[in-house]
């Protein structure tokens, strides 16, 4: 025992290799002493060793069973090796021969976390707290995983719990500002206001200036607030730059945005998701040339939440080489919408000499993306694999950056996609004589989208707009429970359902419509591509490509935006839009 305790002293004084030597020593008298292995294997995985370390660690709890210590350090060595799954099994076992044992406690949350488990997270942290309530980090942790299960309002108590225990919290202040950026329901930041004395300096005013009647850009000021504290405490902290940013943006304040992003880059020049951050505010700010350069990080393995990643093709990706006599294959990224979108760009591919262009789209749309005059085949992804070889793929949104597309230089060519004549017709018979105009509806998109709660319309407030002057026909295939009682209750809007089988139908409908009036989804840009007349209801934050300050689209010729001028205000947006169907179509003669 006396040998294990001086090499020790020197492993924790950080003389490494006399406590290996030591270790060693102990060894070659009894190869199955279980704490030589354990430390050892500490020491290994100290310097990166890390399959040695768990080499010599499973040695030890396999001689010593109960050796909770050791089960826990080789937890951490599968977690440093990405083995999650394994780690948890590790944490386990530490927490079952050793129930008080909070460091396990928490890292098995923190192993879940990895394994986008947030659930099992709050269950650990939460025996962790009851163990000892005291812990700054702890109770941050816990925000981080309410958070990701999208319980905001216990996320940010978790997160004003660490900054009370400790003020000067760098990563709970940044933690508190970025969800309460992104949180769906604002009121609660109102809630959090009658506690704003337990916060402290500039945090507590930023609580206390909510107010009795809060808003969304009371919420947005509380959590820009934060991350400026949060910046002050700590300037080099390159994530609460980025989430200071896009809580600028959200605020409406894009220069500053982009000022911040660009702070972020400057201090972690690797950081992705900044760099994707700044991409899409260059966009949306008509600064096409250096946005589509920044954009190109959408794919980056290290963003959490990216919807681009690579196909499995054995040929190069294209980056602007000259494609005269060349096939290129286009990958399908993003939502329907973007697809819809950028399918335009397979017409530059063609004018760039290209001979054979494959778009490879979500299978929704492969029927719809058939009447593409310039592709020469559409797949769905499932029958890519087979996929014959080409010079080069691309990914769909990086079309633009390689085809030179400036402001000016859209293709503003519309339509390029085409319903089906059979079709339409099929949906004449279905819809019967038109008496009055026609107008088409969607009123929100995926519930899943990023930014759902800002671009969505509640069906009670949308349906404000319907009345018997026109024959008012939704567009959606599915419908929110909360606005399923809403439909039945409203008799002025027909509903089809699951008689649209995919965009093809979609399409057809679209043709006989006199205009279709839209929040920012797939429809948006169907309609847009073609060519029939679209009134797309915007954000205030509103997403890149729909640029700024402007009622019009540089995408599509026939849309019309109607944006909101406070954050949250749909009300003072359906308006506009009342007075502008009683303007430009009411009093026309309906057309047959």
């Amino acid at each position: 025992m006396e040998g294990i305790r001086v090499a020790y002293q020197h492993q924790q004084a950080g003389r490494l290799s006399q406590a290996e030597t030591i270790y060693q020593q102990i060894l070659q008298r009894d190869p199955r002493h279980p704490d030589a292995l354990h430390l050892l294997g500490l020491i290994a995985d100290q310097v990166g060793k890390f399959d040695i370390a768990v080499d010599l660690i499973q040695q030890a709890v396999m001689i010593k069973p109960n050796f909770a210590e050791a089960h826990y350090n080789l937890g951490n060595a599968y977690n440093r090796r990405g083995n999650f799954e394994a780690s948890v099994h590790s944490y386990k076992k530490a927490i079952a021969y050793k129930p008080g044992f909070i460091q396990a406690h928490i890292n098995l949350g923190h192993a879940y976390l990895h394994l986008s488990k947030p659930d099992m997270a709050v269950s650990c942290y939460q025996k962790a707290i009851s163990i000892n309530p005291e812990i700054a980090e702890l109770h941050n942790n816990m925000g981080c995983a309410y958070k990701d299960l999208g319980k905001f309002d216990a996320a940010i108590k978790s997160f004003k719990k660490a900054i009370l225990i400790n003020p000067d919290y760098v990563e709970a202040h940044n933690n508190l500002g970025n969800v309460l950026s992104r949180q769906t329901q604002f009121d609660v930041a109102a809630e959090n206001s009658s506690d704003a004395h337990l916060l402290g300096s500039d945090l507590a005013k930023g609580h206390a200036n909510l107010g009795d009647k809060p808003n969304p850009q009371d919420g947005m000021d509380l959590a820009i607030e934060s991350l400026r504290r949060a910046i002050t405490l700590r300037p080099d902290y390159a994530m609460a730059h980025n989430n200071l940013a896009n809580a600028l943006y959200s605020r409406g304040k894009f220069a500053e945005a982009v000022e911040s992003f660009c702070k972020a880059i400057s201090l972690k020049p690797d950081y992705a998701t900044a760099r994707l951050n700044l991409g899409m505010s260059l966009l949306c700010l008509g600064k096409f040339e250096e946005g589509w350069a920044y954009f190109e990080a959408r794919s980056d393995k290290s963003i959490r939440e990216r919807n681009t990643y690579p196909p499995d093709f054995s040929f190069p990706e294209w980056h602007g080489e000259s494609l005269i006599g060349k096939s290129l294959a286009i990958w399908h990224e993003q939502g329907l919408g973007d697809q819809i979108q950028f399918c335009r760009y397979a017409k530059s591919l063609k004018d760039f000499g290209a001979t054979r262009v494959t778009l490879v789209s979500a299978k929704p749309l492969t029927n719809l993306f058939k009447t593409l005059t310039d592709v020469d085949a559409v797949l769905a992804p499932e029958d890519a694999t087979s996929l014959e070889r080409h010079d080069y793929w691309s990914y769909l949104l990086s079309l633009p950056l390689y085809c030179n597309t400036s402001l000016n230089t859209i293709p503003r060519f519309v339509p390029y996609l085409f319903s089906d004549q059979a079709i339409v017709n099929t949906w004449q018979n279905r819809l019967g004589e038109k008496g009055v105009p026609r107008v088409g509806l969607v009123w929100s998109g995926r519930a899943e989208h990023q930014n759902d709660v800002n671009r969505s319309i509640g069906l009670t407030e949308f349906a404000l707009l319907v009345s018997q002057k026109a024959q008012f026909i939704s567009l959606h295939k599915e419908l929110r429970e909360a606005d399923k009682k809403v439909l039945l209750e409203n008799q002025g809007i027909q509903f089809f359902g699951d008689d649209l089988k995919d965009f093809s139908d979609t399409a057809a409908l679209i043709e006989l419509m006199d205009v279709i009036i839209t929040v920012d989804t797939a429809v948006a840009h169907l309609a847009g591509a073609l060519g029939k007349p679209v009134w797309i209801l915007l954000p205030f934050n509103p997403d890149w490509r729909w640029l700024l300050e402007r009622n019009d689209s540089p995408w599509y010729p026939t849309a019309r935006l109607f944006r909101q001028t406070e954050m949250g205000d749909w009300k003072s947006v359906i308006q506009r839009v009342a007075s502008e169907l009683e303007d430009s179509l009411f009093k026309l003669p309906a057309i047959g």
